[in-house]
């Protein structure tokens, strides 16, 4: 069972969505390598859902909530469907698949490569 503790020691900066061949991918971008680890040990072996608001700047908002527990883990993006278009295949259902990443320099990043399956909800508010 997810300890808050765990949460709370998990560092999320942002996050991206990216095509690779056949599948559209929600990309969890962590600011280190034990984060995006343990973030996405996490979402591997907890059942959660997705919720979605859209901030007043527009911005999404995205909070984890596992099923299991009364904790969630949220995260408020600085991405907005005008500064980044990618942002409305999740409005549109065209995410399959989920998984973490951490930052590089000069704002790049490695993903982990194991993709889940994103089958849970995505609610948007």
């Amino acid at each position: 069972m997810i300890q808050e503790k765990e949460l709370k020691e998990i560092v999320w900066d942002e996050i991206s969505i990216q095509r690779w061949d056949d599948k559209t991918v929600l990309l969890l971008v962590c600011q280190d390598e034990k984060s995006a680890s343990d973030l996405h040990f996490i979402i591997s072996t907890n059942p959660y859902d997705i919720d979605i608001h859209i901030g007043k700047d527009k911005n999404y908002i995205i909070t984890l909530n596992f099923l299991n527990t009364d904790h969630a883990l949220r995260f408020e993006s600085s991405r907005t469907e005008q500064n980044y278009p990618p942002a409305t295949w999740l409005k549109n259902g065209q995410v399959t698949h989920i998984t973490t990443a951490l930052w590089q320099e000069r704002g790049r990043y490695i993903p982990i490569p194991e993709l889940l399956d994103l089958t849970c909800p995505i609610n948007f508010n």
